[in-house]
């Protein structure tokens, strides 16, 4: 709906299916063309899968307006690779956007990945558990859509949109710098240097309308320009390795057309277990074989869990439920990946970015970190089907530019919708039990894995989520329920949980208090800041030990230009990172004590 109106990075369109990597429901959000240039075609359509080995490598699906679909032969298409594709199709059809499904997914890759292109934006990623293979299997290199960009008159209520996406603050910070500011916050707490040249040129991009464009592209050492994102240099992080083979790794899983986290993944468990790195070219070689059929290298196509069986280690800290994850410590963190539906990705906002983290709730009763999850899945899955990004909808909620009502009216396209806030999480509630109901049909029901990290020492996490969504002891819905009787008063979050006005009860009297110094560490123009405040050294004279929310402020009364970009009521903007942990406001802060501060809305 936010798609069909032209609201403000609302340009997402959604892809689902039943993944072949973990046998469940997969979802993922593609912005960009395509859904703006669908939007005004089809409202959806869907593929079904062929008889087995029924793959047809030159055929395209054809979308177009005033017409059906219809199947297009290109001969060759499937060798083409995802740019080269595109352009032949530009070259018949003017501008277009398209889903393609890479040569992995054409081999039968469980752990493919669609690359979205178009005619002007640079291509991304998305459909994590071989939905790419799906749509191979159906019969179909790619699809393609012929039509103009779907551009309404979005009114009134997309500038006032615009207008809070510019005055969020980490969707400024993100602007400049993309997710990338995480990962070289998780550099640094690992002790990597981090020299500032070695991406070379940085562009920017982002979805059709955004005002704060997150989408981040580096210059490669050849030349070439790559998508930089965060999640999946995360992935293919390993001691010693260089941001330059990071990006290298990269672009091979991308011309492939595989998933870079799950081969990230795997990469760490072979090495782990070997003692030795792959080098990219090894890396491109060995996909190469998988794609062109070798049985030993086969493993590598279908995902991390595959890998690490192949090589002897039936389990790996990174992935759970079949799909590779990152481990949490946080406990809603853990417990949201652990339980969404349609993969991890639907949660990877998750939550406002440490406004609602484990600590914030609890000072909320009865909100507890069990139904936070409960509350943020419902906002997830509204947001979905709205085409809003995300980030953006945690960064104006985290900042308190607006709260869930005001939001939920301009989504929902109405502006004296009395209650909006609820109504907007009901709907949601909707679709996470269709999911659900959807995911038990295929796999059954969706309880805990077994393997589910530090995240789960709190013993009433999942009580407290399953009874507010309504599910028995095996995860499984109860039949003709709605939400459990602790979660019906509770469908918008306290206004002090989103905007961070609610200050921790001190434990006990004051500590005594002297001269202590703490360095800091931020980039983009916070760091600029900081540098001109500080000197080089970002090194703070403050009385200590201190909470952190409270040495935030006295920073702000030390160099007014940083007046709101630390502190908003009692609440710290950054997120801020101490020894590769992520403090909470209260948390004391004492003389040496390092700390990287992140504006951005992690993730991507």
């Amino acid at each position: 709906a936010g798609v069909v109106r032209g609201l403000p990075t609302a340009a997402r369109a959604t892809v689902a299916g039943r993944a072949p990597l973990t046998g469940r429901l997969a979802e993922g959000q593609v912005g960009g063309e395509f859904g703006l240039r669908l939007a005004g075609v089809l409202d959806g359509f869907v593929v079904c899968p062929r008889d087995p080995g029924e793959v047809r490598p030159d055929c395209v699906l054809l979308i177009e307006p005033d017409s059906e679909p219809r199947e297009l032969e290109i001969p060759g298409a499937g060798g083409l690779g995802a740019p080269a594709l595109q352009a032949e199709l530009a070259r018949r059809f003017g501008p277009c956007a398209a889903l393609i499904a890479g040569r992995a997914a054409l081999a039968g890759a469980a752990a493919s990945v669609l690359t979205a292109t178009s005619h002007a934006a640079p291509p991304s990623r998305v459909g994590r558990g071989g939905l790419a293979t799906q749509l191979a299997r159906a019969g179909y290199v790619a699809v393609c859509v012929a039509a103009p960009l779907h551009e309404p008159d979005g009114g009134g209520q997309a500038e006032l949109l615009r207008e809070w996406l510019g005055a969020s603050p980490r969707l400024v910070e993100r602007a400049r710098g993309g997710s990338l500011e995480l990962f070289e916050a998780h550099e640094r707490e690992a002790g990597k240097p981090i020299d500032p040249s070695g991406d070379g040129v940085r562009r920017r991009h982002g979805c059709e309308g955004c005002p704060t464009p997150c989408g981040v592209r580096l210059q490669r050492s050849a030349g070439e320009w790559q998508t930089a994102r965060f999640g999946s240099l995360r992935a293919l992080g390993s001691q010693g390795m260089s941001r330059a083979e990071r990006l290298e790794e990269l672009a091979i899983c991308d011309g492939f057309g595989l998933d870079a986290k799950e081969v990230g993944v795997a990469l760490g468990i072979e090495q782990r277990m070997r003692g030795v790195r792959a080098s990219p070219a090894e890396l491109h070689d060995r996909l190469e074989a998988a794609v062109s059929g070798d049985s030993a290298a086969r493993p590598w196509l279908h995902g991390a869990a595959a890998v690490a069986d192949a090589l002897g280690e039936p389990s790996a800290d990174w992935v759970i439920g079949g799909e590779s994850a990152p481990p949490e410590e946080d406990p809603i963190r853990a417990l949201a990946r652990a339980v969404s539906c349609g993969g991890s990705d639907p949660m990877r906002a998750f939550a406002f970015d440490g406004v609602l983290d484990a600590a914030s709730v609890a000072r909320h009763a009865p909100w507890t970190p069990g139904i936070a999850v409960w509350w943020f899945e419902n906002h997830a899955a509204a947001l979905d089907a709205v085409g809003f990004c995300a980030f953006s909808s945690a960064a104006l909620l985290g900042d308190g530019v607006a709260d869930l009502d005001r939001l939920a009216r301009v989504w929902l396209g109405r502006r004296e919708l009395e209650q909006a806030g609820e109504r907007w999480l009901a709907l949601g509630e909707e679709i996470v039990r269709a999911r659900r109901a959807l995911d038990e049909r295929w796999f059954g029901p969706r309880g805990l894995p077994d393997r589910m990290g530090a995240g789960f020492a709190d013993p009433h996490l999942w009580p407290d989520y399953s009874a507010a969504r309504g599910l028995d002891e095996r995860g499984a819905l109860r039949p003709g329920t709605g939400p459990g009787p602790a979660a019906r008063d509770l469908r918008v979050a306290p206004r002090g949980l989103v905007e961070g006005q609610a200050r921790q009860a001190s434990p006990g009297p004051a500590p005594t208090r002297s001269a202590g110094s703490v360095l800091f560490a931020a980039t983009g123009e916070l760091g600029e800041l900081l540098g001109a405040a500080l000197g080089p050294e970002l090194e703070f004279q403050v009385a200590l030990p201190a909470p952190l929310v409270d040495v935030l402020a006295a920073l702000e009364v030390r160099a007014p230009e940083l007046a709101a970009r630390l502190v908003r009521g009692e609440r710290a903007v950054p997120g801020v990172w101490r020894a590769a942990r992520r403090l909470a406001p209260q948390d004391s802060i004492r003389s040496g004590d390092r700390l990287e501060l992140v504006v951005v809305v992690s993730g991507g």
